[in-house]
């Protein structure tokens, strides 16, 4: 659930009932810091098997090598035209919870979050917890473990054959802050780790072509004008209109060069005319790309230049 609490509700709620007459004053991670806090797991990725619009997932939160912990605030920042947070939770049956078995003040209560949309393409969701009330100094937890879970909906999906992504960012900084506290309210330098998510449209399934040409006169004359003339059709033998194939030549024995490009008519048809300069045996090649809904393709041909007449 959504509640658009301001955004130092958090901070206030924390620094009044736990941190006392110390000020919540983040500074910026510590190049020399080990703590770190990630994302399990970082990468999330979907395709048409495992996900469509409705589907949930978790991220949980977690904190590696933190010493004397009292209160952490997260803040997720995320593509919210694709996925939203739905909720979240402060893990206090497992195990791995960094205060398991105490006394916490979580803010908001759970299943509610800060949310706020951000601007185009952008929200993010805010939650913290703090032990109530506050530990001795050094009394914090120390060790690593899970700080809390967020539950996110998918709710757009990609059109065929396309990608929806976004980096999930904890580190975007104030007003979005990411931060640990130690039992005296000093911000506890960490590394914070970025997530990513990803989901692939449905993949459309092409269908093959086949290019034809041929190359008149042949033999040729040297000097003499060669018209090339094919045409590009899909499987189903209909033609591809507006399409671009590209034309490459080379002597028998020597290496393939980039002539021209070439684009078909209504009828799938493309043309091409020449003079060649010098007498030999020549091949050509044309080569069709490809696209979103067709495969590629490409044929030879080989052209005989005798010395003029």
């Amino acid at each position: 659930m959504k509640t658009r609490l301001s955004k130092v509700g958090v901070i206030a709620v924390l620094a009044v009932f736990v941190l006392g007459i110390f000020p919540v004053s983040p500074v910026s991670p510590s190049t020399l810091s080990t703590t770190r806090i990630y994302m399990a797991p970082s990468k999330i990725v979907f395709d048409p098997s495992n996900g469509t619009i409705g589907t949930l997932f978790n991220i949980t939160m977690r904190v590696e090598d933190v010493k004397d912990l009292a209160s952490f605030q997260i803040c997720i920042v995320y593509n919210d035209t694709i996925i939203n947070v739905t909720r979240w939770f402060e893990p206090t049956w497992d195990p791995e919870y960094v205060f398991k078995g105490k006394t916490t003040l979580p803010v908001p209560f759970p299943p509610q979050y800060i949310y706020e949309h951000i601007g185009s393409g952008n929200g993010s969701a805010m939650v913290g917890v703090a032990l109530f009330p506050g530990p001795p100094p050094g009394g914090g937890f120390t060790g690593s473990g899970k700080l809390c879970i967020f539950e996110f909906k998918i709710t757009a999906v990609p059109p065929p054959s396309k990608t929806y992504s976004c980096t999930l960012y904890i580190d975007r900084g104030s007003p979005y802050d990411t931060y640990l506290l130690d039992s005296i309210g000093n911000d506890i330098p960490a590394t914070e780790e970025n997530g990513y998510y990803k989901i692939v449209g449905v993949p459309i399934e092409k269908l093959s072509t086949m290019v034809y040409f041929n190359l008149n006169p042949n033999p040729a004359k040297v000097g003499e004008t060669v018209t090339l003339k094919g045409i590009l059709v899909d499987e189903f033998s209909q033609p591809l209109a507006s399409e671009t194939v590209k034309l490459y030549g080379r002597p028998l024995a020597g290496s393939w060069r980039y002539v021209t490009s070439l684009t078909t008519n209504a009828y799938g048809i493309f043309t091409w005319q020449a003079k060649i300069p010098i007498q030999g045996t020549f091949i050509f090649a044309v080569y069709y790309p490809g696209s979103e809904a067709y495969e590629s393709c490409y044929n030879f041909a080989i052209l005989i230049v005798q010395p003029p007449s």
